[in-house]
C-alpha cells in the first residue's frame, strides 16, 4: 500500500488584485488617521481654559463646541461608514477603492474645518 497516492486537483487561491490591495491599505491610513483625528480632537478642549478667564468675553462657545464635536465624530462616523461599505464592496466583489479615497478626504476636510472653527472660537486659540 505504500506508494499509492491519489492525485487530487486543487484550485487555485485567487490573487488580490491591486485595487483591493490599494483599498486595504486606504482603510489602514483612514482608521490610523481617524484615531488620531479623535485624540487630538479631544485635546482641543483644552482651548475652553482660553474662555475660563472672566474679563474675556471673546468666546463663542457655540462655534467651539461645535468645532470640537465636529473635529471629534466627523471622522470617527466617517471613518466607520467607509470601512463597512468598502468591506461589503470587496465580499461582492466591486471596486471599493473610490470609496476608501473619499471616506479619507472627507475626514480630513471635516478635521480641518472643525480645526477652523475652533481657531475662531477662542481668542488667540490657534492650535496650527
Amino acid at each position: 500500500m505504500s506508494g499509492q497516492f491519489r492525485e487530487v486537483d486543487v484550485p487555485e487561491r485567487p490573487r488580490m488584485s491591486r485595487a483591493a490591495l490599494l483599498t486595504g491599505l486606504l482603510l489602514v491610513t483612514l482608521v490610523v488617521s481617524a484615531i488620531s483625528f479623535v485624540g487630538f480632537g479631544i485635546g482641543y478642549g483644552l482651548v475652553t481654559l482660553a474662555c475660563s478667564d472672566p474679563a474675556e468675553t471673546a468666546c463663542d462657545l457655540g462655534a467651539l463646541s461645535a468645532g470640537i464635536r465636529l473635529a471629534v465624530f466627523g471622522p470617527a462616523l466617517v471613518t466607520l461608514v467607509t470601512v463597512v461599505v468598502s468591506i461589503v464592496l470587496l465580499v461582492r466583489k466591486r471596486r471599493a477603492l473610490w470609496v476608501a479615497a473619499a471616506g479619507l478626504v472627507l475626514s480630513i476636510v471635516l478635521f480641518a474645518v472643525g480645526t477652523a472653527l475652533v481657531n475662531g472660537a477662542a481668542p488667540g486659540g490657534t492650535l496650527f
